[in-house]
């Protein structure tokens, strides 16, 4: 039986093979003829029911030439209908079991390709970044110790290295990361947590030994201010000399409050200034002092001139030691009264001109004696005498004073004392109970000699 639609293995469906054999059979037999015409009749009418959807069956002998119902027609349509379908979802089938055999590969691939970069980047090379840690952290800590102040060498290093590390690291990180290499890297980390950590020793060791000898400077410069105060501080220094051994004082004070704050690096600079003007003040202040007791041996003749003429004529005499600020008087050549004097403000050497605040230095007498006074009383002595006047005259030659200075005068030996300092425009001033007790043991001529000082002793304490 053939079903027209139907496709059976090898062949045509029926109505195609029935129309084509006509054909061809119309095309070899074009003069006609019963079968042919027949054949072509049976043609049209198995496609008209081939279109209509009915089945072209080769009934069997007992149906044959009987006409099939309708509900027959419909059943058989139904048939087709369902044969069709189950023909295309056939075809269907076989495409949709290819492309879920594709997908699948697909799949694999994928996840195989997925798992190869998941192994990759797992193994991929990774810089330890524990060692660059430690190696920062060593690096914070020696720079929190001043390590760049006291051990800058090897602090600098550290930071040289720290940049290479950091070079080295971003250059590793710009290649791909399957051919990354870090050990550079570590090297540079480790040598940078050792020259940081030798940093930090040394560091703290230097800053130890920095606040040991600062304390020491400290106790040093505090000891020789009070050894200069102690010898020098009588006497009549110059202004710029005064306004430096201020300075250091302030100097050594702020060095030593830095200190308590823990700022060595401070406290060593303030000391070191202060050292510096302090050894500056000294050198100058031993400059003057070893000139000036260049004229020892002339004082010490001066003085026993003086005492030997009191044994002479058996009268009073003065010595005045201008160094020791006392005033000693010899009766027939032995010392009879010693008494503390004030002098000049600028008392140090010999007076050279007026206004100078010196006292004069030389062999005098006294020239008038004053028993009412504006210091209560009055030895007036003869100041400028010739001596004086040739040394002045000399100064002018050699042009170390003006051709206007002049001596001054009026140099007295008067009471009014008792000040606790050298306070006089370069007279000699005692208590009022002391030139009360000099006054009447005294007269005019009574030699008085002015010197630096007659104690040798002094010149090695100058020294």
């Amino acid at each position: 039986m053939f079903t027209a639609g139907k496709h059976i293995r090898g062949r045509r469906p029926v109505y195609e093979e029935t129309i084509g054999d006509t054909y061809n059979l119309y095309r070899g037999n074009r003069s006609g003829g019963i079968v042919c015409l027949e054949k072509m009749a049976a043609a049209c009418k198995i496609l008209i029911r081939t279109a209509g959807g009915l089945h072209c069956d080769r009934y069997d002998s007992n149906k044959r030439g009987t006409e099939p119902s309708r509900a027959s027609i419909l059943m058989e349509n139904q048939q087709n209908r369902n044969h069709h379908s189950l023909h295309s979802r056939n075809r269907a089938g076989y495409r949709t079991r290819g492309s879920r055999k594709f997908h699948r590969i697909i799949l694999l691939f994928l996840i195989a390709l997925l798992s190869t970069l998941f192994v990759a980047l797992q193994l991929r090379p990774r810089p330890n970044t524990a060692k660059i840690d430690a190696a920062l952290r060593a690096l914070s800590n020696a720079r929190n110790v001043r390590a760049d102040v006291f051990a800058p060498t090897q602090f600098h290093a550290a930071e040289t290295s720290l940049r290479a590390l950091i070079a080295e690291w971003q250059a590793q990180n710009r290649r791909c990361f399957l051919v990354r290499d870090y050990h550079r890297t570590i090297e540079l980390a480790s040598c940078v947590d050792s020259l940081s950590k030798i940093s930090l020793l040394s560091a703290t060791h230097e800053k130890d030994s920095l606040y040991f000898n600062t304390i020491i400077l400290f106790q040093k410069l505090r000891s020789s201010l009070a050894q200069f105060k102690e010898s020098f501080g009588e006497l009549p220094i110059n202004r710029e000399h005064r306004d430096q051994l201020a300075r250091s004082e302030l100097l050594v004070s702020e060095g030593c409050l830095a200190l308590k704050n823990g700022e060595v690096m401070l406290a060593r600079k303030r000391l070191e200034t202060a050292e510096t003007l302090l050894t500056n003040v000294t050198t100058e202040v031993h400059s003057n002092m070893q000139g000036y007791f260049v004229r020892l041996p002339q004082w010490t003749q001066w003085a026993e001139r003086t005492i030997a003429w009191s044994r002479n004529n058996k009268k009073a005499a003065i010595v005045i030691d201008k160094l020791e600020h006392t005033l000693s008087l010899y009766q027939n050549g032995n010392g009879a009264l010693k008494i503390p004097v004030e002098l000049g403000m600028n008392w140090i050497g010999a007076k050279s001109r007026n206004g100078d605040l010196a006292t004069p230095e030389g062999q005098y007498f006294i020239r008038h004696k004053k028993n009412f006074s504006k210091f209560h009383k009055a030895l007036e002595i003869d100041y400028p005498n010739a001596e004086d006047r040739k040394r002045l005259c000399d100064a002018r030659l050699g042009r170390s004073e003006s051709s206007a200075a002049n001596l001054g005068g009026n140099i007295e030996i008067h009471g009014g004392g008792g000040k606790s300092c050298n306070w006089t425009d370069g007279c000699v001033a005692l208590v009022n109970s002391d030139i009360d007790k000099l006054y009447p043991l005294v007269c005019v001529g009574t030699p008085v000699t002015i010197v630096g000082t007659v104690n040798h002793k002094l010149l090695e304490h100058y020294r």
